[in-house]
């Protein structure tokens, strides 16, 4: 069953019974499932700035696990609140495989087991052809050498986008990517497995393990985080999953706003009132949000960041 924006909103399955799932999303992120039948809260999930970028995955109980991809967005590992390593995760060029201990899978999307089928919001992938179910809605294409869309009358080499309305971004899925099974893009993840959920309190020998990192870059890790391991660990990731990127910017990118604003006025005060502002907004309370926020800039906006580093 979908839902007037094209987003599956409950799966029925039969194997052995019958069971229903419900789909509750924000955008094109899923954010929560539900028995479609006694309507109990099965898993909920936090996510990380990008699109289909999952960093968490609660139970109906509230046990946290923690996911980890590769540059792609594919979930190699799943990790429990200690860091230890409940999961790994490995796929083929094209996906091929099962995730375990998750149903997020290769470039991050949902895995639906009974199909064995990745859901890739406008169109279903199977991993095992290489190929996706439906046709491209777009239909054909005609990318020309020159950059026009003359569809070949301009005398120019002519190159199809794609001859095959099934292929899975033009067969090259190293370097491309197609989140919502539309179009090819080139943006996938970040040349690092390190992303947003750097903060969560996970042991030096599970990054060592599943990334192969160099000590000496965990141990700078490890030594930046240090003071906010104290904080919630769902209340951290879900705040800079959810408000890093847009509030912490847009408190980098209003300084020179604030300080015509300000003018009559000492600007530490505009910017604290700025900082309020980001707390009412994301209904955080002040001192938290406050603390993250200037642990943010103490240790992360620096004139020497360390290349390994995200850039958030």
């Amino acid at each position: 069953m979908y839902d007037p924006f094209h987003r599956q909103a409950q799966k029925d399955a039969t194997i052995t019974s019958t069971s229903k799932t419900r789909f509750i999303y924000s955008g094109w992120q899923r954010i929560a499932d539900y028995d479609g039948v006694s309507g109990v809260l099965q898993n909920r999930y936090i996510y990380g700035a990008r699109l289909d970028e999952p960093l968490i995955q609660v139970s109906t109980a509230g046990v946290l696990t923690f996911l980890h991809a590769n540059h792609q967005g594919s979930v190699l590992a799943v990790t429990d609140s200690v860091g230890a390593v409940i999961n790994k995760n490995s796929y083929g060029p094209f996906g091929e495989g099962v995730p375990i201990g998750t149903t997020f899978g290769y470039t991050g999307q949902r895995y639906d087991s009974e199909s064995g089928l990745y859901y890739y919001k406008r169109r279903y992938y199977d991993s095992a052809n290489g190929r996706f179910l439906q046709p491209d809605p777009v239909g054909y294409q005609i990318e020309e050498a020159c950059g026009c869309s003359c569809s070949g009358g301009c005398g120019t080499d002519a190159k199809p986008s794609q001859l095959n309305l099934y292929s899975y971004v033009l067969n090259d899925s190293l370097n491309n990517s197609d989140p919502k099974g539309l179009q090819v893009s080139t943006q996938v993840a970040p040349q690092t497995p390190l992303r947003v959920g750097l903060g969560l309190n996970l042991a030096t020998s599970v990054w060592a393990t599943i990334f192969d990192l160099e000590l000496a870059a965990l141990i700078e890790l490890k030594r930046r985080w240090k003071r906010v391991h104290d904080l919630e660990v769902s209340r951290l990731a879900s705040w800079f999953g959810n408000c890093m990127k847009d509030a912490v910017n847009r408190h980098k990118t209003s300084m020179e706003e604030l300080r015509k604003q300000y003018k009559d006025c000492e600007f530490d005060e505009a910017f604290k009132e700025q900082k309020e502002k980001i707390d009412e907004q994301f209904k955080k309370d002040k001192r938290y949000c406050n603390d993250v926020v200037d642990i943010y800039e103490e240790e992360f906006l620096t004139p020497d960041p360390v290349p390994w580093l995200p850039n958030f």
